[in-house]
């Protein structure tokens, strides 16, 4: 075990024995007697993480041989001076903000193995990195319009109807059209995307537009997703429903109420949705764009287009944390203020070169 890179995570099958043994506790399942353990409920993506910076947590104490026999997973994080020194190893491996996230895991994991743990040092310090963590990266410079990127969709589904292309390649063309259609006027996450089907969340086959997605399938689990598509949008879907997803839906056995299918006639996974938008935006603008840099163009567009109307980036993006929308609305507000003085100033200059023209 010596030999892990610094970039690793102990993984959990060589976990010391109290923390593997109060993991499997926390995700125990009750019964009619016991209570559920504390990670019961976790969804499949937070258990990975905490397992994963947990797992990093104890590769950094290992290698620095602080690993100590302990008697309550708590005690990993109860000493100030082996915190700060893993925190500024972290601090040296990854962006700020993924600092943050990171002890949170940390905080989460720690609380689930050991309930009764003080956890204030973690804490404390994931509060204070918050404050001050800033993203390290600038997407600005490759975030596109909507209506530009609806464009796009509607140019690549058009490609498509032409017949220069092959049957097959036309589906393929369609079917990745309308992912960028559908995203730059749904800008839903990749997860929720990716998984569209037409049973369970479109409501198109009878010539409805309808949009629902549960809340329990969402990021926030609380907010439901139930919306009316554009009727132009709405026809795409259909079409190729009738069109081109048979010509993918190839292989016996394939998904019925899959949306998205791949040339091997199959759902597209997670990676594959998210390659392929990369893909096409890269060929197609020249830009790295990700399936989720579509929720930044929407809010980005609603600031600088409808600025006084910025925090209605809650309802479009489905955000629990209104702080996210907040900055939108701060940005909002900026434009709206540099407009006006630019305004203002246009008619100062404006009136100055009229009173200069009648004296002369």
């Amino acid at each position: 075990m010596g030999d892990l890179q610094d970039h690793h995570h102990l993984p959990l099958d060589i976990w010391p024995d109290t923390d593997r043994k109060a993991w499997a506790q926390a995700h125990e399942t009750g019964d009619y007697f016991s209570a559920n353990g504390l990670a019961a409920a976790w969804a499949p993506p937070t258990r990975r993480r905490c397992e994963v910076e947990y797992g990093r947590l104890l590769a950094f104490q290992m290698r620095s041989g602080t690993l100590k026999d302990i008697c309550t997973v708590g005690e990993r994080v109860a000493g100030k001076d082996d915190l700060q020194a893993f925190i500024d190893w972290l601090r040296g491996k990854i962006a700020p903000l993924s600092v943050v996230a990171a002890l949170g895991h940390i905080s989460m994991t720690v609380r689930a193995l050991d309930p009764t743990s003080n956890r204030s040092l973690v804490r404390r310090a994931q509060g204070v990195l918050r404050r001050t963590a800033k993203s390290v990266k600038n997407i600005d410079h490759d975030l596109l319009p909507p209506p530009e990127l609806w464009q796009l969709g509607f140019d690549m589904m058009e490609e498509a109807e032409t017949g220069e292309l092959s049957q097959f390649r036309g589906a393929v063309r369609y079917r990745d059209g309308l992912i960028i259609a559908f995203l730059s006027i749904c800008p839903l996450r990749a997860k929720n995307a990716r998984a569209l089907d037409m049973v369970n969340h479109l409501d198109i086959l009878d010539g409805g537009r309808r949009l629902s997605i549960p809340a329990e399938e969402m990021k926030s689990k609380t907010r439901s997703v139930d919306v009316m598509l554009p009727e132009e949008l709405a026809r795409c879907i259909l079409h190729y429903w009738e069109v081109y997803r048979p010509i993918l839906a190839w292989r016996p056995g394939t998904d019925e109420t899959a949306l998205w299918l791949t040339t091997r006639g199959t759902v597209m996974q997670p990676d594959t949705f998210r390659d392929r938008v990369e893909r096409i935006l890269r060929e197609r603008k020249g830009v790295k764009f990700t399936p989720h840099m579509f929720r930044h163009c929407a809010a980005t567009f609603i600031s600088d287009v409808a600025p006084h109307q910025a925090m209605m980036t809650v309802g479009v993006l489905g955000h629990g944390d209104i702080s996210i929308a907040r900055k939108y609305y701060i940005r909002g507000q900026q434009i709206e203020a540099m407009r006006q003085f630019q305004e203002g100033v246009a008619a100062i200059i404006d009136l100055g070169e009229t009173n200069t023209n009648t004296e002369l």
